[in-house]
């Protein structure tokens, strides 16, 4: 069986909402671009602790 990689953009979802109120420029937004390991019989997404 092999494997299925896709690259993922996560964003944090708060200074998403502030940059979305006008409070935050989107500069300032925390995110981290990623390559993603697809398991096709998961329902949970697990993250590495460095990037949370």
């Amino acid at each position: 069986m092999g494997e299925v990689k896709v690259g993922v953009k996560l964003e944090n979802y708060g200074d998403r909402y502030m940059f979305e109120e006008g409070k935050l420029p989107e500069e300032k937004i925390r995110r981290h671009i990623t390559t993603a390991l697809v398991d096709t019989e998961s329902t949970l997404l697990l993250l590495p602790q460095d990037i949370v």
